[in-house]
């Protein structure tokens, strides 16, 4: 299920192309969560879930992620990558309240997902991208932005949901989180 789709109007006359992209009637509603400045620890860590709970009635698609990383100081050969990966379930942590999450029109109703931040606790299954750490002190930071292809999302089914984690920890990286999806 894609958020939009895009309808292209070739001509071979001397008129312009034009694109429009329309959202996808079925989605009721579309979200984003941005989290800046997400420390890193010593160990393992999730940094944020996001989760269709059981009976919601909806399918979630996740359109796009954008992840920048840095270090404050010091250097690091802690090699953490940032996988955004497949959960089956999410609990603990912090629960964000509906006010945290940004609808795209005011008029939408409040999400159904549940994003949970602080190292949530989830059950793993397959992992969808991986985001490069962050490469030296006071340098550039990475910025990676991952677009769904028309009809290529992640689709989470009620039970579902995707987690964005680091396998082991280094105080020393620093995280930008940003991920927006739909509910049909």
């Amino acid at each position: 299920m894609a958020a939009e789709q895009t309808v292209r109007i070739d001509s071979s006359a001397s008129s312009p192309v034009s694109i429009t992209s329309v959202l996808d009637p079925s989605i009721k509603g579309v979200y984003v969560v941005s989290l800046p400045d997400l420390f890193g620890v010593v160990a393992a860590n999730n940094y944020v879930s996001l989760f269709n709970p059981v009976g919601s009635g909806k399918a979630i698609s996740v359109f796009s992620a954008t992840v920048s990383s840095y270090l404050v100081t010091g250097g690091t050969n802690i090699r953490a990558s940032l996988l955004a990966t497949r959960v089956t379930s999410a609990s603990g942590g912090t629960l964000l309240p509906a006010s945290s999450i940004t609808k795209s029109r005011t008029s939408y109703a409040n999400s159904a997902a549940e994003v949970r931040i602080n190292n949530p606790t989830v059950t793993f299954t397959s992992n969808v991208i991986a985001f490069p750490p962050p490469v030296g002190a006071d340098t550039a930071g990475s910025s990676d932005r991952v677009v769904a292809a028309t009809g290529a999302s992640v689709v989470c089914a009620p039970g579902e949901g995707l987690a964005f984690h680091t396998a082991s920890g280094d105080i020393n990286q620093t995280w930008n989180i940003s991920f927006a999806w739909g509910e049909a």
